[in-house]
């Protein structure tokens, strides 16, 4: 069976492939990461190899978020002339960290992202609650919202760290710009 990740990509790369020669509109594929650097290399990886290598081949071009994971896919036959790196744009003008001397405790910690299995959020509540019993003082803000979100709550509470870990929910992008630029670290566990 496969994951969301690869169906979406493999999968709909063959749909919309044929698609597109069928309406003579060129398709393209965006690759991300985890459909070139993990699932190849699962159990079932054979069939997902199989399905991007003819995907690769029946698009008429593919992005990637970075040249690694280019690299990856032409492992798997992404021949290196139909694709290209287009890194996700942080705007750099809004994006500015506050102007502040070294942090004082908590050390404010921000996740910004979909709250899903693969996201790893349960790694990083527990490493908030294995910092703390290390003396660390610190709080956790957790922007985004998603499957996994109770998940997460029950993490907190078993954990004892309602206090320390807050699931801020979806929030405009003024709020998590204010958030980003008033804590000292971003986390992506």
């Amino acid at each position: 069976m496969l994951g969301p990740q690869v169906y979406t990509v493999a999968r709909l790369g063959l749909v919309w492939g044929s698609l597109a020669r069928h309406y003579r509109k060129p398709a393209l594929l965006s690759l991300r990461g985890r459909q070139v650097t993990i699932r190849p290399h699962l159990p079932d990886g054979a069939n997902i190899v199989a399905m991007l290598r003819h995907a690769f081949d029946h698009v008429a071009g593919v992005h990637g978020v970075s040249q690694d994971i280019l690299d990856q896919a032409a492992r798997l036959g992404l021949r290196a002339r139909r694709s290209w790196v287009i890194r996700p744009a942080v705007d750099t003008t809004t994006f500015v960290p506050a102007p502040e001397t070294p942090p004082s405790p908590p050390l404010r910690v921000v996740m910004v992202g979909a709250i899903m299995w693969r996201k790893s959020y349960e790694t990083a509540v527990l490493a908030v609650r294995r910092a703390i019993d290390l003396g660390a003082e610190l709080r956790l803000v957790i922007i985004g919202e998603g499957d996994e979100r109770r998940r997460i709550e029950v993490a907190i509470a078993d954990l004892g760290l309602g206090g320390v870990v807050e699931l801020a929910g979806p929030q405009p992008p003024s709020a998590v710009r204010d958030v980003m630029r008033s804590s000292h670290v971003a986390m992506l566990s």
